[in-house]
């Protein structure tokens, strides 16, 4: 009886590769020599053999050329993420950085303090202050300072690096 193997044939329909059962014989027929194989396909019209390996060192550099700009893209974009990063924690260093004036003031209103914390409601007030240099600001303080409407008071400006302004009771 024949020896029957397995034969990978190239691809048929739709791209799939199909393989066939073949005797030794039918296989020695259809399988191509290693030398059949190797065999490069002539230069074309007008062109040596010399002129195939310039241009594959042409597309080489080429390639390389493609490689070397995915490498430049991608080395941007981590510089990019990391001057992101950087300038983060610069704006955050900014609003830490606090430079307090004290600002005198007259009391405009005294009324409770509404937040989360039920002792905060209990021992604070919400108090707004004119200050002498004009604009009204909203401060909190404890009932102990016990503050009434009229009342000359100084209250803290802070000055943040990034140009917020916030108040405190002094």
């Amino acid at each position: 009886m024949d020896d029957i193997r397995k034969v990978p044939v190239s691809p048929g329909v739709g791209g799939a590769k199909t393989t066939v059962f073949a005797s030794a014989e039918t296989q020695a027929i259809y399988t191509p020599s290693i030398a059949e194989r190797s065999r490069q396909a002539p230069p074309a019209a007008g062109t040596t053999a010399g002129d195939r390996i310039a241009m594959r060192e042409e597309t080489k550099r080429r390639l390389e050329r493609q490689l070397m700009w995915q490498r430049m893209k991608w080395a941007a974009a981590g510089l990019g993420v990391a001057g992101l990063m950087a300038g983060g924690f610069w704006a955050t260093g900014l609003d830490a950085s606090i430079e307090t004036h004290r600002e005198p003031g007259v009391v405009a209103a005294v009324g409770p303090l509404f937040a989360k914390s039920t002792k905060a409601i209990e021992e604070g007030l919400a108090v707004d202050v004119k200050l002498d240099k004009g604009p009204v600001v909203h401060v909190t303080t404890l009932k102990t300072t016990d503050p009434h409407i009229g009342d000359h008071v100084e209250v803290a400006e802070h000055v943040h690096g990034t140009g917020r302004i916030t108040y405190s009771w002094k």
